[in-house]
């Protein structure tokens, strides 16, 4: 009875951890994807400056100027709501792996305290209870000094 539902615990557990990994992945790939797009605007950027440099021979200095600068502005506004966007998936994904980690330091915890009540739980003879017991302790060390 207490096997099926530590079973069932640690399939839970398991698929939680699954999901997070899932989801972590789902945000890298979101990462990936905004940084190809602002490479992709930064290159537009520059195609760009360079097409109303060409169209500048033939205009006012001052009113190609003032387009330069009005096509700057936006692409800079463009980037800049794009780096704000990326910050925020690291961030998310960042969040999301402590968690997954936080989670996996308490299952390692919870298994090894019901590996020490199971070794507990088996009789031995009276006389070679301690030795066993010190044996046992000195090779399960607990997975994480943190508290996790």
């Amino acid at each position: 009875m207490k096997t099926q539902k530590q079973k069932q615990l640690a399939e839970v557990n398991l698929k939680k951890a699954v999901e997070e990994k899932s989801r972590a992945d789902h945000l890298s790939r979101q990462l990936d994807e905004a940084k190809k797009e602002i490479e992709e605007l930064s290159t537009r950027k520059l195609i760009e400056v360079s097409a109303v440099q060409q169209l500048a021979k033939g205009m006012d200095s001052e009113s190609v100027k003032v387009k330069l600068l009005k096509k700057r502005l936006k692409l800079e506004k463009m980037q800049s709501k794009h780096s704000k966007e990326v910050v925020k998936l690291e961030r998310n994904r960042n969040s999301i792996l402590h968690h997954e980690l936080g989670r996996l330091k308490l299952d390692c915890d919870q298994i090894s305290q019901r590996l020490y009540m199971l070794n507990n739980s088996f009789s031995y003879n009276a006389e070679g209870i301690d030795d066993h017991e010190k044996a046992w302790l000195m090779t399960n060390e607990p997975c994480s000094s943190d508290g996790f």
